[in-house]
C-alpha cells in the first residue's frame, strides 16, 4: 500500500481520515511543512523546497493533501524490484548523494525534516541525473500514523524511533543499502515493538555473510548506521556517569555511518554475485546463535527487577535478620555532618560505588537517575569479576598499585574541591552504630527542617573502558536539604568537559616509569609475610616517582592524600610490598 498518489497534474497525500474526521484535527497545520526537491548530476546538487497547496476529498470520503504534479518511481518500489537497471542504480546511488548533501547543509532548511520511508521518496532519473523529492517527514508520518495497519510496510521499517536527526538520516540510508544489496530489510518483522526492540540489539545478519566480497568500509558504514545508539540524559548533574562510553560509541557509529560512499555502493550494486548453499547454512547458523544470544539478554533485560528482588532474598536468608542489623549499623549516616562534610561523603560514595552508602546520602527525585547509574556500573563491575576473576575495578588512586590495566579498571574521583578547597576523595565516615549526635547548627545559624543548602565542587571522573580511559572534567552546584537531623543532597546540576587517553598507552607510560615491562611484570598487590620472610626492598618507592612524573603531564592523577589513603588500605588488606613502599615516603 502507498499513501502517495502520482497523477499527471498533481501529487496527493492521504491523511487517512474521513473529511468529518480531519475537520476536527489540526493536520491542515501540516501544509507549513516543507518538503524538498534535490536537481543531482554528475558534479552538481540543486535544492528547492516543495509545499502542498490544499486539501481535497478522495474515494471514501477521505481528505487528501493536493500538491504539484512530480513524476517519478517511488523510492520503495525500486527496492522491490528483483534486477536493477542502469537508471535504477543511478537513482539509488543518488539517493545517497542526496543524503549526505542534507547532513552537509542543515543550515539551508531551517530545521525540516526530510528523514522519510521509502514510500515519501519519489525518484526521477535519466542516464546522468537525478531529481528526488523528499516528503517532509513530520507531514508524511502524521498522514502514515492514521493508516496503522499498514505504518510498518509505509514508513516504520525505515525509521528507529528516538534517533537524533542526523543518525535518522544515516539509519535510512543504512536500510534502504542493505536492502538493495541484500534483497532483504535489515529488520523484517512487521510488529513495530518487536522491530524496535530488533533495531536496539542490533539483531542483522551482517553484509558479509550476504556478499563476502563487499568493500570492507562500505559495509562499516552501512551497519554502524543500523547500530545507531539512543543515548540517556542523566538528570542529576547533567553529565553522563555510566553514559560517557555510550556516547562516544554513539559518536564513532555516527562517524562511520557518514563514511557512506555513494560511488562504492553504485560499484557494488554493478557487481554481479550469486548466493550459495554455504552462505546460506553461514546465515542460518548466525542467526540461531544470534536468537540464543538474545533469549537469554532479554529475559534479563525485562525480568531486572525480579532477578533483583531474588538476590535480596537470597542475600536475607543467608545473612539472617540478625546479620542484617549488624549491617545496617555499618552504613555510613551523614547525621552529625556539617553540610560540606555530607558533600564530601557524596562524592565519596559514588567514588567506591558504595551504593547503600549513597542511599544514605541522597534524597529525592532528582538524584534517582544518579543512584539507577552508579548501582548499574556496580553491578556491571562484579559481572565482569565473575567473568574474569583477575579482572577487579578500582579508584584511580588503588589502580597503580596493581598489574596490567589491561587487567584492572579505573573508576572513581580524583581532586575534589568543594567551594575552592581541596579535600579527600575518600576517607572514613561515621556509621550508624556509632549513634552520632544530630548537628544542630551551622555557621551560627540554628538549623531547621527543610533548610536548603548549596555548594560549588569541581571534580575528575575516571572511567575506563576497555580500550581507553575516559576522563570528565565536572563542576557541579550540589543543593543539599536539612531533614531535621542531617543533611542530604537532592541535587546536583553541573556541567562536564570530556577527554581520554588509550589505556594501554597509559599503562605502557607508567610501568616504564617504574622501571617494569607491561607484559612480564609481576603483580605488585602481594600477600603479607612473616618478619623472619620479609624480602622487601629499602629502596624508595618507583610508584611515587612516576606519579610524580605523571602528574605534569595529567591533571587528573590523584593528588598526596587519596594516594595515601589507597595506600594505607591495600597495606593494611594485603600487605602490599609497594604501598608499605609508598607510605615510608
Amino acid at each position: 500500500m502507498n499513501i502517495v498518489k502520482i497523477t499527471e497534474n498533481s501529487l496527493f497525500l492521504s491523511s487517512g481520515l474521513p473529511q468529518n474526521s480531519f475537520a476536527k484535527t489540526d493536520m491542515e497545520k501540516l501544509l507549513n511543512e516543507r518538503s524538498i526537491i534535490l536537481h543531482i548530476t554528475k558534479d552538481t546538487i540543486i535544492s528547492e523546497f516543495y509545499t502542498f497547496d490544499g486539501t481535497r476529498v478522495g474515494e471514501n470520503d477521505i481528505t487528501l493533501f493536493e500538491g504539484k504534479a512530480f513524476s517519478g518511481e517511488f523510492l520503495s518500489e525500486i527496492l522491490e524490484k528483483k534486477d536493477f537497471d542502469a537508471r535504477d542504480r543511478l537513482s539509488l546511488a543518488n539517493f545517497g548523494r542526496g543524503v549526505d548533501y542534507i547532513l552537509q547543509n542543515q543550515a539551508l532548511f531551517e530545521g525540516a525534516d526530510f528523514a522519510v520511508g521509502g514510500n515519501g521518496i519519489i525518484i526521477n532519473s535519466d542516464s546522468d541525473s537525478s531529481h528526488i523529492l523528499f516528503l517532509s517527514a513530520r507531514f508524511f508520518d502524521a498522514c502514515a500514523q492514521n493508516h496503522r495497519a499498514d505504518y510498518s510496510e509505509i514508513q516504520g521499517k525505515y525509521l528507529y524511533k528516538g534517533l537524533d536527526y542526523d543518525q535518522q538520516l544515516c539509519f535510512l540510508r543504512g536500510t534502504v543499502a542493505y536492502k538493495a544489496l541484500t534483497g532483504h530489510d535489515p529488520f523484517e518483522n512487521t510488529n513495530t515493538s518487536v522491530r524496535q526492540e530488533d533495531i536496539f540489539d542490533g539483531n542483522f545478519i551482517p553484509l558479509a555473510l550476504w556478499k563476502p566480497e563487499i568493500e570492507k568500509n562500505l559495509a562499516q558504514a552501512i551497519e554502524s548506521s543500523l547500530k545507531a545508539k539512543i543515548t540517556q540524559t542523566v538528570m542529576a548533574g547533567k553529565k553522563n556517569i555510566t553514559d560517557v562510553k555510550a556516547e562516544n560509541k554513539k559518536q564513532s557509529l555516527l562517524k562511520e555511518a557518514k563514511n557512506f560512499a555513494p560511488a562504492v555502493f553504485k560499484a557494488e550494486l554493478e557487481k554481479k554475485s550469486e548466493d550459495n548453499a554455504l552462505l546460506a547454512q553461514k546465515r542460518q547458523d548466525f542467526t540461531a546463535k544470534m536468537q540464543k544470544y538474545l533469549k537469554v539478554k532479554r529475559f534479563l533485560r525485562r525480568n531486572k527487577s525480579r532477578i533483583l528482588v531474588a538476590m535480596a532474598v537470597i542475600l536475607f536468608a543467608s545473612w539472617g535478620a540478625d546479620s542484617m542489623i549488624k549491617q545496617s549499623g555499618k552504613l555510613l549516616t551523614t547525621k552529625g555532618m556539617t553540610s560540606v562534610e555530607a558533600t564530601q561523603a557524596y562524592y565519596s560514595m559514588i567514588h567506591r560505588m558504595d551504593v547503600p552508602g549513597l542511599q544514605e546520602v541522597i534524597k529525592g527525585r532528582k538524584t534517582k537517575d544518579l543512584f539507577a547509574k552508579i548501582s548499574a556500573y556496580y553491578v556491571a563491575s562484579k559481572q565482569r569479576l565473575q567473568v574474569h576473576p583477575d579482572n577487579g575495578t578500582v579508584t584511580p588512586a588503588k589502580w597503580f598499585f596493581y598489574k596490567k590495566a589491561s587487567k584492572n579498571w579505573m573508576f572513581g574521583i580524583t581532586k575534589l574541591k568543594i567551594d575552592g578547597k581541596d579535600y579527600a576523595a575518600d576517607k572514613k565516615y561515621p556509621v550508624r552504630s556509632e549513634k552520632p549526635l544530630p548537628l544542630t547548627e551551622e555557621n551560627g545559624k540554628v538549623l531547621t527542617e527543610g533548610d536548603e543548602v548549596s555548594h560549588t565542587a569541581e571534580y575528575y571522573l575516571v572511567e575506563q573502558a576497555e580500550k581507553k580511559i575516559y576522563v570528565q572534567k565536572i563542576t557541579d552546584v550540589v543543593t543539599l536539604r536539612y531533614t531535621g537531623k542531617r543533611w542530604r543532597v537532592v541535587g546536583a546540576d553541573g556541567k562536564a568537559n570530556v577527554s581520554d587517553v588509550k589505556a594501554t598507552d597509559f599503562a605502557k607510560e607508567f610501568y616504564e616509569l617504574t622501571g617494569k615491562d607491561l607484559e612480564t611484570q609481576e603483580d605488585m598487590l602481594q600477600p603479607k609475610v612473616e618478619p623472619e620472610q620479609d624480602l622487601r626492598e629499602q629502596s624508595a618507592s618507583k610508584i611515587r616517582e612516576a606519579i610524580e612524573i605523571l602528574r605534569q603531564k595529567y591533571d587528573w592523577i590523584p593528588d598526596e592524600e587519596d594516594m595515601t589513603f589507597a595506600a594505607e588500605f591495600l597495606f593494611n588488606e594485603y600487605g602490599s610490598i609497594e604501598a608499605e613502599k609508598y607510605l615510608r615516603k
